[in-house]
């Protein structure tokens, strides 16, 4: 009898967790769905697919059920158009579906990585190479890399008037999605009041180097700041990094950063997400977001410059992916992560590295590398079911 009421009430919280996990998930669904901006995209949609507003809002939906793809997800990868398979999704990640991925596979340790002033000084201590970093600005105390504490007028005075390149970038030291980074003149007049403000600010600042781009890629975009390359490792069951996936985020026009959207309003920047063959690093395809979110373009030609974007290689390629390589091994366990590459004239330099990335990629190399976290997560999961197993062993 004891059994049996056990098992029931095993049951019953089997349902249970059920039914608050599908609670969950409509309120989630629809949370998203009733935003203003995504209404109004709906009717873009079924303006331009020429079908009706409910049939765009139940493949959303599907979509939702089936990857996890949020409406503006679908929307702006144009999922929704009636002309593409509901197989379609698989080329491409939903950002909830990716992170769950990399949340079972990353150690939860990820401190590193998030942290812009660990992950620089993690760099340096292993020869990684990283924009060099003049000063710390925060509330609690501002000091230069080489120690010097910054607090009275002759100090800071001393600071911008040392060895500084022409131009600095500075950015919020936990920031995200290219999240207020600023560039600035390292003339004092217009450096120290912008420092002295940073410092009345909630956060810490870095003060880094302002990075120019590779003189071929600056011929591509007509612009010296950095279009970098995101790059997807993934340790294999050997703990050797395996490339998995990348794509050249192409930057239009002079802004600071080369993101594909706006941290705070998610619109899309009109950057370009250009995919190269990982063996030669030449770019075979390109495409950017429409400006309305609905759906996107493939493109040939870079709308600045003019220049073709099928066909360039990325400078330094090899240098590229060996330097990644080293840097994944280096970063363990992290196992799986998104690194982030500046192609300079003197070769490629680390930026950042996401072990909570997003991929904009879309193509053969996004479905391989789907399947290959799903693939290391069944591992995973075996070899903690295998654990647990000897661990209850020795407690008996």
């Amino acid at each position: 009898m004891s059994i049996t009421r056990v098992a029931g009430k095993g049951d019953m919280r089997r349902i249970f967790s059920l039914v608050h996990s599908i609670a969950y998930r409509v309120r989630h669904f629809l949370r998203h769905l009733v935003v203003a901006d995504v209404r109004h995209r709906v009717r873009v949609a079924s303006d331009r697919y020429g079908v009706s507003i409910p049939r765009v809002l139940w493949r959303i939906a599907e979509l939702y059920a089936r990857d996890r793809f949020l409406p503006r997800e679908s929307l702006m990868y144009g999922l929704v158009d009636p002309s593409v398979p509901i197989s379609a999704r698989r080329r491409q990640f939903s950002d909830e579906r990716l992170h769950g991925f990399q949340g079972m596979i990353n150690s939860p340790e990820t401190a590193i990585c998030r942290d812009k002033l660990a992950f620089h000084s993690y760099c340096r201590d292993y020869g990684l190479p990283v924009p060099n970093l003049y000063a710390l600005v925060s509330p609690l105390g501002s000091r230069t890399t080489s120690g010097k504490v910054l607090v009275n007028e002759g100090q800071w005075g001393g600071f911008v008037n040392g060895d500084l390149p022409d131009h600095l970038i500075v950015k919020p030291r936990t920031g995200k999605q290219g999240r207020d980074i600023r560039r600035l003149s390292s003339n004092e007049a217009s450096l120290l009041p912008v420092l002295k403000a940073l410092e009345q600010d909630s956060e810490d600042w870095l003060v880094q180097e302002c990075l120019s781009a590779h003189d071929r890629v600056r011929e591509l975009t007509g612009s010296s700041s950095i279009s970098s390359v995101r790059i997807f490792t993934l340790m294999n069951d050997n703990s050797v990094p395996e490339i998995m996936d990348a794509y050249f985020r192409v930057i239009c026009g002079d802004s600071v950063t080369d993101n594909i959207s706006d941290y705070a309003t998610g619109r899309k920047s009109g950057n370009i997400v250009a995919t190269p063959d990982l063996t030669s690093g030449v770019l075979w395809q390109a495409w950017r977001a429409n400006h309305d979110g609905v759906g996107y373009q493939w493109i040939n030609e870079h709308p600045v410059s003019g220049r073709s974007l099928k066909g360039f290689g990325i400078p330094y390629w090899p240098e590229v992916i060996a330097l990644v390589k080293v840097a994944a091994t280096s970063f363990l366990p992290i196992r799986t992560a998104g690194w982030d590459v500046a192609i300079t004239d003197s070769g490629p330099v680390l930026i950042e590295v996401n072990e909570r990335f997003q991929n904009s990629g879309i193509g053969p190399s996004t479905e391989r590398f789907w399947h290959a976290l799903e693939q290391e997560c069944e591992r995973l999961r075996a070899v903690s079911s295998r654990v647990r197993r000897r661990h209850l062993g020795d407690q008996i």
